[in-house]
């Protein structure tokens, strides 16, 4: 599923989505597997810099909430560190 922004919402195979997209505030982070094992997130800008960092080491969560509030409209990566490796997705901040 994309949005009219071309922003990747979803994926077949890990079943990750984050939403809202674009979003404001925050994200929504829906881990697609019940007891799916997290360590990080990490939310990168467009040159890779380090803007946020959230660290989880648990599983079984669902949904989490991720803070964006205060950061400058444009794209950015939100890096899911996972017990299945990394996923990416890309999002849009409106602020």
């Amino acid at each position: 599923i994309g949005s009219a922004l071309g922003v990747d919402e979803s994926n077949a195979k890990t079943g990750v989505q984050v939403f809202p997209n674009p979003a404001a505030d925050h994200v929504f982070i829906n881990f697609g597997k019940p007891g799916l094992y997290v360590s990080d997130i990490t939310l990168l800008n467009e040159t890779g810099s380090t803007m946020r960092e959230v660290t989880l080491n648990r599983a079984g969560d669902q949904i989490f909430s991720f803070p964006t509030s205060g950061l400058s409209a444009g794209l950015y990566y939100l890096v899911i560190n996972s017990g299945e490796g990394s996923i990416v997705r890309k999002i849009a901040i409106l602020n």
